[in-house]
């Protein structure tokens, strides 16, 4: 199945896909998913945004409580952005980036069918 996935496969990865591929249940599919990731072969997507965050506060050394308290929003706000939430306040969330030197800004669309 490893060998397919590098032979070009294109896409999200969910357990209906796999489960057509190894041609077994989507409970088998999603266990085996959760396997190869526990063991680091896969690897969940996340958004550019959370791994940024992530990425920052782990580098200054801080925990989540602590970058909450220094950008003044709240730990589950933290969490979420972390996480990869989709839907969140554009306002916290620059006032996150803040502290790293960064904000949000608009970027132009390359893919004329996005």
């Amino acid at each position: 199945m490893i060998n397919k996935m590098l032979d070009g496969f294109e896409g999200k990865l969910t357990s209906s896909k796999w489960a057509k591929m190894c041609k077994c249940s989507q409970d088998t599919a999603g266990r085996d998913i959760q396997d190869l990731i526990s063991k680091g072969i896969l690897m969940k997507e996340k958004s550019k945004l959370s791994s940024f965050v992530k990425q920052k506060r782990k580098l200054a050394k801080i925990t989540q409580l602590m970058l909450a308290e220094k950008a003044n929003v709240g730990l589950r706000f933290v969490r979420d952005l972390e996480q990869g939430k989709k839907t969140l306040r554009m306002d916290k969330v620059n006032d996150v980036l803040k502290l790293f030197g960064a904000a949000l800004a608009p970027v132009e669309n390359l893919f004329e069918n996005e």
